[in-house]
């Protein structure tokens, strides 16, 4: 995991979970995981049935405040892209929409539709065919993080999800320099360190016979 050792703290009317999210030796996508690293916090709130569950402190949202424009670099296989919606169907072939440059520090926020099978997610820091996703797998109940290194997939991080056919979800996903952080329905986290991501592609794709939809979608920056 890329979230430990984590602490709780108050303001007097939120409680705090505060932990660290780890740097790789050498800092690039395919070094190893080391100790420490930058702190990450989330929200920690109470369900009426008394679980709990995490969420973006609000003032963060706040920050990002310069609305970007999703300019569209390249669309592959059966995909169709229409203002802030892309529809992805991989059931015969990878499906892929390409957008443009990020910054250092970015926030991207969707609203998913996946059906049971196959995958869909993310694809940043892209160069060749190398690049780190952030995976959506329904079919294995799961968030998944892989470095892609030429054309090759490997897990390096994972967390439990129970996704549901015919549900959507609300996704928040900011990075910040190498710091990413993904958040579902305001439910869980899902945090990775993830080099190189400013000045590069970045994709949303589906495969292995997914058909997902993005609607609602935006990239907003600080700057």
């Amino acid at each position: 995991t890329y979230f430990y050792a984590a602490k709780t703290e108050t303001d007097g009317n939120n409680r705090y979970l505060f932990g660290w999210t780890a740097r790789k030796a050498p800092e690039n996508n395919t070094g190893n995981k080391e100790w420490a690293g930058n702190m990450v916090t989330h929200q920690l709130i109470q369900n009426p049935d008394g679980t709990l569950k995490v969420a973006q402190p609000n003032n963060i949202a706040g920050v990002f405040s310069v609305v970007a424009n999703l300019e569209v670099q390249e669309i592959s296989g059966n995909t169709s892209h229409n203002g802030t919606t892309v529809t992805l169907n991989a059931s015969s072939g990878t499906a892929t929409c390409s957008f443009g440059n990020l910054k250092k520090s970015n926030h991207i926020e969707f609203t998913l539709s996946t059906d049971s099978s196959g995958k869909t997610g993310l694809i940043l820091a892209q160069e060749d065919n190398s690049g780190f996703k952030v995976v959506f797998e329904s079919n294995e109940n799961r968030l998944a993080a892989y470095i892609t290194n030429d054309g090759n997939d490997v897990l390096v991080n994972h967390v439990p999800f129970n996704f549901q056919s015919g549900q959507t979800y609300q996704v928040s996903f900011t990075l910040s320099n190498d710091i990413a952080v993904l958040y579902i329905n305001d439910e869980i986290a899902f945090s990775n360190r993830i080099y190189n991501i400013s000045g590069k592609n970045w994709s949303i794709f589906s495969t292995d016979g997914n058909q997902a939809s993005y609607t609602n979608l935006s990239l907003s920056t600080p700057y």
